[in-house]
């Protein structure tokens, strides 16, 4: 006898909801990556080259799957047809990974992982209107206690200007591209260039 076929979710049921962010927030466990060794044990190959040979083949995926018309059930309507928003989140946080200063990476992961979550969520209360101030603060709030907690050499206004180069990236609507990339990467290279620009 087969088994009952399980309810499908509604792309805007709470449960899914709550899943893909669950999904979103544990994106941050790929600042792991700083704790691997370099080279990689046995194959001794530069964990970098590991990590963008995975991008390579997570992309190699996604065009697969965006050309057969697969989905999977954590999806949108919209990214059946575009690359999905985790393939966008995965991919900023290996760029910041493997190209960014890591005191800036750090940041912007962290921000990306838990501020877009918070924006989403407030966007859904009574608190819509200050989505952007609320996800600021949270980029903040994350942002300060990894300086605080892992002794980033980061300024406070270097934390506020990613704050709000993030927010300002996350409000932004650019074609096929999802804002959790750009919410990463954007702050990412703002904050790059004003330190290099600055000496700090």
């Amino acid at each position: 006898m087969d088994a009952p076929a399980l309810p499908a979710l509604s792309p805007a049921s709470p449960r899914l909801r709550a899943l893909r962010r669950a999904v979103h927030v544990s994106f941050s466990l790929s600042l792991l990556y700083y704790l691997v060794p370099d080279p990689l044990p046995l194959v001794v190959l530069p964990k970098a080259h590991a990590a963008l040979g995975l991008a390579l083949l997570v992309t190699l995926a996604e065009a697969l799957r965006l050309s057969r018309g697969w989905s999977l059930s954590l999806m949108r309507d919209y990214e059946r047809r575009q690359p999905a928003a985790y393939y966008w989140l995965g991919l900023g946080c290996c760029l910041a990974l493997v190209f960014f200063p890591p005191r800036f990476a750090v940041l912007t992961i962290l921000g990306v992982c838990f501020a877009d979550p918070v924006i989403a969520l407030s966007r859904q209360t009574s608190y819509k209107a200050h989505a952007p101030a609320l996800g600021a603060l949270a980029w903040l709030a994350v942002g300060g206690a990894a300086v605080v907690v892992g002794g980033l050499n980061v300024p406070w206004w270097l934390l506020l200007g990613g704050a709000g180069a993030a927010v300002l990236a996350e409000g932004r609507r650019v074609p096929y591209v999802d804002d959790d990339f750009l919410m990463n990467t954007v702050p990412l290279v703002l904050l790059t260039l004003w330190a290099s620009a600055l000496g700090v």
